[in-house]
């Protein structure tokens, strides 16, 4: 089994602003491995700061950076990959992670959730590809199990992490990306253990529904999410792998069904 190692890797991780999330964890996990740089991207500054802030004093011989990006922004997201780039010299891990629950600005959920996800990867290949300057690479996309089944809670939040999921598969198997020795895989974390920011009535209207059905599911650690991205970065034959991250089952891959059209 051909590996990469994390070990002096440089990382991207979007939605990486807040301590209790799972971008938070993902950039954490990737320090323990022995990171050499993480770039932690979010829309909120405040606590942002606050997590580039506690990682520099776990990781005191890494270089940890906090960038203010708009992932729903074409100019934002490009400006942050640019960032890193000219920072670190290099981008060997991009987590696309950021995404909102918004059903009523439905609009700003497509372009957070799955377009921001669509952009995020294909500057990972701006930046990551061979034939464009650099080493390879590997993308990790952030879906939902609600990219694999359906609620009436949250339509449009399920369509985005559907289509994450349906675009991580495809790119996967796409010839400029195999080329350029660009892996793309994507999780499907189960109900974490962690605050619903800003999250009510105005941005969800069943939401009473939403949390009644949550509260009677059990949490999932963020262990079980951070040691399955790490798997899916460090095993090189993992490619369009698609890994529901449940409470009891950490790495349940998906298989694609398959249809014959005639």
């Amino acid at each position: 089994m051909n590996r990469m190692n994390i070990e002096g890797k440089v990382a991207l991780v979007t939605g990486a602003g807040h301590v209790k999330g799972i971008g938070y964890a993902i950039a954490h996990e990737l320090l323990r491995k022995n990171a050499k740089c993480v770039a932690l991207l979010d829309i909120n500054d405040l606590p942002g700061h606050e997590a580039r802030d506690e990682l520099r004093k776990q990781f005191s011989k890494a270089v940890i950076l906090y960038i203010h990006c708009d992932v729903s922004s074409k100019s934002s997201l490009e400006g942050a990959f640019e960032k890193v780039k000219s920072h670190f010299g290099c981008i060997d891990i991009v987590c696309n992670n950021a995404a909102v629950p918004n059903e009523t600005d439905w609009e700003s959920t497509v372009n957070v959730n799955l377009i921001g996800t669509i952009r995020g990867t294909y500057l990972a290949l701006d930046h990551m590809g061979v034939s464009r300057g650099g080493g390879g690479g590997v993308v990790i996309n952030t879906s939902s199990c609600l990219g694999i089944i359906t609620r009436p809670y949250s339509p449009v939040y399920g369509a985005t992490k559907h289509g994450i999921v349906a675009f991580t598969r495809s790119i996967a198997d796409n010839n400029t990306f195999k080329k350029n020795k660009v892996r793309v895989s994507a999780i499907c974390p189960a109900k974490m253990d962690r605050p619903m920011r800003n999250v009510g009535s105005t941005m969800i209207p069943d939401f009473e529904e939403l949390r009644k059905y949550a509260d009677s599911l059990s949490s999932t650690p963020k262990s079980h999410i951070t040691d399955t991205v790490v798997k899916l970065i460090e095993n090189t034959e993992y490619n369009g792998t698609i890994c529901v991250v449940l409470p009891d089952d950490p790495m349940k891959i998906i298989e694609p069904q398959t249809l014959t059209l005639v």
